[in-house]
């Protein structure tokens, strides 16, 4: 199963999106944009800072720093071990999912543990690997976002 994030708006963006797609005007460079600053963000709220400033993510039992130590050296950032699922929020790189058109794109990671993080599991606590609310207007991510989409419908609708 893949985590993945869909880009969809509220009702009145979706609309005038939707307008300007039906009147055939490729909103691919928009969806690239939205992308980018969603890896960026990604990567470093969730895989550097462990979410901080989001609600900080419950601590590793004992045992599993113990094999964190082992494997690479350091027990934080929570959700790193090996790097891999980090690095799928980076286009091209291993589990990494970006899909983008002029209609409609699609970004997130098929690495399979991110899903047990993102939901929790019997034996581990939900550690969001995508966090929801960073989609918020008043979240960094949710902000930028705001201000792509302005820049992006001002130049198609003059």
């Amino acid at each position: 199963m893949a985590s993945v994030i869909r880009i969809e708006n509220t009702k009145q963006v979706s609309q005038k999106l939707n307008d300007i797609r039906l009147s055939g005007a490729d909103l691919s460079p928009l969806f690239r944009q939205i992308i980018d600053a969603f890896y960026k963000i990604q990567r470093n709220i969730v895989f550097r800072s462990g979410a901080t400033g989001h609600g900080k993510y419950t601590d590793l039992k004992a045992a599993t720093k113990r094999q964190k130590i082992r494997s690479n050296g350091q027990v934080y950032p929570i959700l790193v071990l090996s790097g891999t699922l980090r690095d799928s929020f980076k286009e091209g790189a291993k589990g990494n999912i970006t899909k983008i058109s002029k209609t409609k794109a699609e970004a997130g990671t098929t690495i399979p543990y991110a899903t047990f993080h993102q939901e929790g599991t019997s034996r581990m606590p939900k550690r969001p690997v995508i966090l929801e609310d960073v989609f918020s207007p008043r979240k960094r991510l949710g902000a930028q976002i705001n201000g792509i989409l302005n820049a992006f419908l001002e130049k198609v609708v003059k």
